[in-house]
């Protein structure tokens, strides 16, 4: 049974309990600990888990340079705090996702005499692969010849 949360704004409903912790910085990591205390008053604490935060900034400078007949680089600033760019190009009904880790990446194999939009989306990622994308996406179209 929780008793109480004694972090930030608590809310507990039965044996469930959420806190809000506020004032964190952007695009960054928080470690956190839980803990539960027993009837003679012992605690018992989780394994920390690590909070990641929203990135501050948006992408800017996104630019395509054009490698092979199919092969298009995209390339674009580093946005403050994110540790991770999702990747999305689309034509009409198909979407195509990839992540990277650089501010950079190669669509390969695009077919030819289509067109493409792009989007680039800033992220905070956890180890354990617990994320948080920001909406300051960066959007562009390519057509391969």
């Amino acid at each position: 049974e929780i008793l109480r949360c004694l972090v930030g704004s608590e809310m507990c409903i039965r044996d469930r309990c959420s806190t809000y912790i506020h004032d964190l910085k952007p695009g960054s990591s928080y470690y956190v600990r839980i803990y539960s205390v027993d009837s003679s008053g012992k605690k018992k604490y989780s394994e920390p888990l690590e909070v990641v935060t929203e990135p501050e900034g948006k992408i800017e400078n996104l630019k395509y340079e054009w490698k092979k007949s199919n092969s298009v680089k995209l390339s674009w600033d580093k946005v403050s705090g994110a540790n991770v760019y999702k990747v999305r190009y689309y034509k009409d009904n198909d979407e195509y996702i990839k992540y990277t880790t650089k501010n950079s990446l190669t669509l390969k194999n695009l077919k030819k005499g289509e067109g493409y939009s792009t989007r680039v989306e800033p992220m905070r990622q956890s180890e354990s692969g617990f994320h948080v994308e920001s909406n300051n996406a960066g959007e562009g179209k390519i057509y391969i010849e």
